[in-house]
């Protein structure tokens, strides 16, 4: 296959609960890329958690986002490069293991071991969707970035699947079609969160990055460059905002202004605080926590029958905020061994994360570095968009430059080459790529 040098055009699309997000760009094989366009539309119910819940109306939404970062320019990429917030049966890791008949690695004999490996986690009605950036590969034990054309006897992958329902994909692929663009690849939500964050280094030294969305929270662990595991969770900060609608009976709109101008932390700090200073044991031993616990100053609430002061308020969040990390949390921060490679800590993304002061409050919890993960610098990129809500879209044009490198090395060759035939052989060959 001959490798492309020309900079490729496409479409990032991150289907969230609250807003479709996407950007066009371009790639170069490189994995250079330049962000030209971006524009959103609220969901409005139409998608949730990946879920069509009404074709006309996700039709409707999806083609105003696109408009609103395309318009009139005339510009049209054709690959669409897509994450939506599923809800995962399982996330594993399987081994895909081949001989080398010929002594030397080929494209095909990749595509022997991806199906190896694939086999492994297939269900009826089930997509098994796979994480191309983190696929590794060994020859004879020997880990090798790209092994095309290297010799030994013994080719070995190590792939990331996640299995979702077949209905929630295909009907994903279909609402973008409808608007004439072709679906490339899938990302699973809390890849993409992470791709749009962390370095390499992160990678190397390990990492948990909690994505907080409007109607989950996902999780991806990376230790030694591998990814170690992926999930997601049924709770988000929807749960908080109805929480707060539920204690004041006032509206959706002034109980997410509550959640967001509030916060953990309600009243400004003398100084910044040091939240792995050993003399903070819990939560409470923050010094600002301990200032203002007891602050009772009122919050006029405008659409409810009852005022709330700002103390139940941090008591409100804190509680939620705390059982939702507890579930996604929970099985790796229980391992000793886990917890431990995670030197870089936790870092914080997606919208939930834009709640003052949450990386403090996370810090003192669980007595463990927390960041907040903003989009990685990319040339183009919005500087109004800096914000945790739109990692998720960058990681997913983070995975688009991989998915484009990888082709142009001739790791993608076989699948590239099949799609490029007519429509129904594409069709074919691209749910044969999950199912």
């Amino acid at each position: 296959m001959t490798a492309r040098t020309r900079e490729t055009p496409i479409l990032a699309v991150d289907f969230g609960s609250s807003s479709v997000r996407v950007a066009a760009a371009s790639i170069a094989p490189n994995e250079r890329v330049q962000v030209q366009y971006m524009g959103e539309a609220p969901t409005s119910g139409a998608i949730e958690n990946g879920i069509i819940q009404d074709r006309r109306n996700a039709v409707d939404v999806f083609n105003r986002a696109v408009y609103s970062a395309l318009g009139r320019t005339g510009h049209r990429p054709v690959e669409v490069f897509a994450s939506a917030a599923f809800l995962e049966k399982a996330s594993i890791i399987k081994d895909g293991r081949v001989q080398i008949q010929d002594g030397v690695v080929t494209g095909e004999l990749l595509e022997e071991a991806r199906e190896a490996a694939k086999q492994q986690c297939l269900e009826p009605a089930m997509c098994c969707l796979r994480s191309l950036t983190a696929e590794e590969w060994k020859i004879d034990d020997q880990r090798v970035a790209n092994p095309i054309g290297i010799r030994g006897n013994v080719l070995r992958t190590r792939l990331h699947f996640t299995q979702i329902p077949m209905m929630a994909v295909e009907n994903i692929r279909t609402l973008i079609e409808s608007a004439g663009f072709q679906l490339e690849d899938l990302v699973f939500a809390p890849i993409a969160a992470a791709l749009g964050c962390i370095t390499d280094e992160d990678k190397i030294m390990g990492v948990a990055v909690v994505d907080l969305g409007m109607k989950h929270t996902s999780l991806a662990v990376y230790q030694g460059r591998s990814l170690q595991g992926a999930c997601t969770s049924d709770m988000g900060t929807e749960l908080i905002i109805r929480d707060l609608m539920a204690i004041t009976n006032c509206h959706e709109n002034e109980a997410r202004k509550l959640l967001f101008e509030y916060g953990l932390i309600h009243a400004p700090l003398d100084a910044e605080e040091n939240t792995m200073d050993a003399a903070i044991n819990s939560v409470e031993d923050l010094p600002s926590i301990r200032r203002h616990s007891q602050d009772r100053t009122a919050v006029k609430i405008h659409t409810g029958t009852r005022d709330i002061d700002r103390a139940t308020i941090s008591s409100v969040i804190s509680a939620r905020v705390e059982e939702i990390l507890r579930k996604i949390l929970s099985n790796v921060l229980n391992d000793p061994a886990q917890r431990l490679s995670l030197n870089r800590g936790i870092t914080l993304t997606g919208g939930g994360a834009n709640i003052p002061r949450i990386a403090d409050f996370v810090a003192a919890q669980y007595k463990l570095p927390v960041r907040i993960g903003l989009p990685l610098e990319m040339q183009g990129w919005l500087p109004s968009l800096q914000t945790p809500t739109y990692t998720p879209l960058a990681g997913i044009i983070a995975h688009a430059a991989h998915y484009e490198k990888d082709r142009a090395d001739g790791l993608l060759g076989g699948n590239h080459a099949a799609r490029s035939g007519g429509t129904w052989t594409k069709l074919v060959k691209w749910i044969g790529n999950f199912i």
